[in-house]
Parts: C-alpha cells; sequence; structure tokens
C-alpha cells in the first residue's frame, strides 16, 4: 500500500508558489491513500461553498478521490471546521492509523502535543459552538478577514517561540 502524508502547507491562495507546488504534485500522485495531516490551508472554516481562493486545490482533492485515491483529513489548528465542501471529499478523522512493512505508524497533527493551558483552552474555545454560530453569523467575507487575521496572529507567536517551526 502506497501511503503520501502531507501536512502544514499553510496554502494562502493561487498567488502562494507552494499552492502550485501541491497542485502539480497531486496531479501525478499515484498512491493508494493521501493523508491530510492539518494546516493545509492557513486560514479554512467549512462554509457551504469552496473559498475561491482555495477551490483549485479542492478540486485537486476531488480528482483525487476520482482516481480512486482515498483521502483521509486529520484537522489542524487551521483547517479543523471541514464542512460540507471537504466533508464529502474526505474521511475526516483526529488521527491515522496503519501497519506498513510491519510497522506501526500513526499521525496526528502537531498541535495535538502542545498541552499548555492557555492553548488547550484556545483550543476549546475556536472548535466549540459558540465560535461556529459566530463564524455562520460573520459569513464568508467578514469570517475569512477574522480567520486570516487569527491564523496571522499564532504564526506570529510561533515564530517568536524558542524552537518554533512554521
Amino acid at each position: 500500500m502506497r501511503i503520501v502524508v502531507l501536512s502544514d502547507a499553510h496554502l494562502i491562495g493561487p498567488e502562494d508558489p507552494a499552492q502550485a507546488d501541491l497542485l502539480a504534485f497531486l496531479a501525478h500522485l499515484q498512491a493508494d491513500r493521501v493523508v491530510f495531516g492539518g494546516d493545509v490551508f492557513h486560514a479554512w472554516w467549512g462554509w457551504p461553498t469552496v473559498q475561491p481562493r482555495y477551490a483549485p486545490v479542492v478540486a485537486a482533492i476531488a480528482g483525487l478521490r476520482d482516481r480512486g485515491v482515498a483521502v483521509t483529513w486529520i484537522p489542524g489548528n487551521h483547517d479543523f471546521a471541514v464542512g460540507p465542501v471537504l466533508g464529502p471529499l474526505v474521511e475526516a478523522s483526529a488521527a491515522f492509523r496503519a501497519t506498513v512493512g510491519g510497522r506501526r505508524w500513526e499521525v496526528v497533527h502537531g498541535d495535538e502535543g502542545d498541552r499548555t493551558v492557555g492553548y488547550r483552552l484556545t483550543r476549546r474555545l475556536l472548535r466549540g459552538r459558540p465560535f461556529a454560530l459566530a463564524m455562520r453569523a460573520l459569513g464568508p467575507a467578514r469570517g475569512e478577514a477574522l480567520l486570516d487575521r487569527l491564523a496571522g496572529a499564532s504564526r506570529a507567536q510561533a515564530q517568536g517561540a524558542p524552537g518554533a517551526t512554521i
């Protein structure tokens, strides 16, 4: 079984060279399963329609499924609300486990390792029902602007942390 794991691309849109590279990679990928390990998008919310800046990536994921590739989506801290656009295309799960070549493997997103009280509270707040209701009330345009600000704040905080990598 050929399994490809991709994580933390933090794509920002069509002008992002990393997005073009990922699209080219996915177009020619030969695998049985692709595991997206979180933070594929720098700011994603599960709106009922695709965010235009990410439409090519969603189309590429649909293309994988059309080619018979199983797709697992592990929510990250920037793209945890899978929603109705990605939901039908991926198997969303907090972790992916497989035995390959006699070895057991587990894939989770890195934010699972942050056990600080502040992060745990922030995570709970952002993944809770009140935040989801607020995002729905804001709508895609204002909601995306808020997510971009929050994502930028988390990146700035991580860049200032000793040993942090983005």
